[in-house]
């Protein structure tokens, strides 16, 4: 730049133009117009580029118009020499695991988070599976949920006295004696106390499991017209 020559900034591009042709550099922006796709201003043209005006182009082609064009470029591609690759989709191979400590097998398509079968793994691990799912608000004839009123949910910061769920047979019993969690999440098998009478309980049972698996079948027999996990209509809320 000539060091003797004023030199001042655009404000709309901010690009460094002499004095002398500033009032020119300004008009020209006062004749740029948007462009068709994007808004960006430019000074000539209707797009600002080959992107935007593919883009606006496409729009207004027809399915035939499309499906012509594929046609036609998938047979130039074969000109050239071009071949399709075959894709098939494999089933994901189902693998087998042999427990380290009970040697019971197992499989999955996906992959194994442990040598140890669930039963023997952790204890966080089947208590985790055990764990209440259902919306109790769905089954109002089967809980107190007057109690649930009156205490309020348990929780261990703010609530250290209100209701809690307890298993009916223990999550303990369930793991010594590799009962599936799926038969010790039922709601047939949950009922409502405070959290201070469910300390008291600790691990202790309060049935038996086959008085539990008769729990279930009538569970189940009442509520078969409720699909997943919803009472029916005339005991809903």
């Amino acid at each position: 730049m000539n060091k003797f020559q004023l030199y001042c900034s655009c404000i709309y591009c901010k690009l460094s133009v002499t004095a002398q042709n500033l009032s020119a550099h300004y008009s020209r922006h006062e004749r740029a117009k948007p462009c068709a796709q994007c808004g960006k201003l430019i000074m000539a043209g209707k797009f600002c580029s080959k992107s935007c005006s593919g883009i606006f182009n496409n729009k207004l082609r027809l399915p035939e118009s499309r499906i012509n064009g594929g046609i036609t470029l998938l047979k130039n591609k074969k000109k050239l020499g071009w071949e399709p690759k075959l894709k098939t989709k494999l089933p994901r191979p189902v693998k087998s695991r042999t427990c380290v400590e009970c040697g019971k097998i197992d499989t999955t398509s996906g992959r194994f988070q442990s040598d140890k079968c669930m039963f023997c793994n952790d204890s966080l691990t089947y208590r985790e599976s055990c764990k209440f799912t259902f919306n109790l608000k769905d089954y109002p004839a089967e809980f107190n949920l007057a109690l649930l009123t009156e205490h309020g949910m348990f929780n261990p910061k703010s609530n250290q006295s209100g209701v809690s769920r307890d298993h009916l047979l223990s999550v303990s019993y369930g793991k010594t004696n590799r009962i599936d969690p799926k038969i010790i999440s039922h709601p047939a098998n949950c009922q409502l106390m405070t959290q201070t009478e469910n300390k008291k309980k600790q691990h202790h049972s309060s049935i038996t499991f086959d008085e539990l698996l008769g729990r279930i079948a009538a569970w189940d027999t009442k509520y078969k017209d409720a699909g997943s996990g919803h009472a029916p209509e005339s005991e809903g809320l």
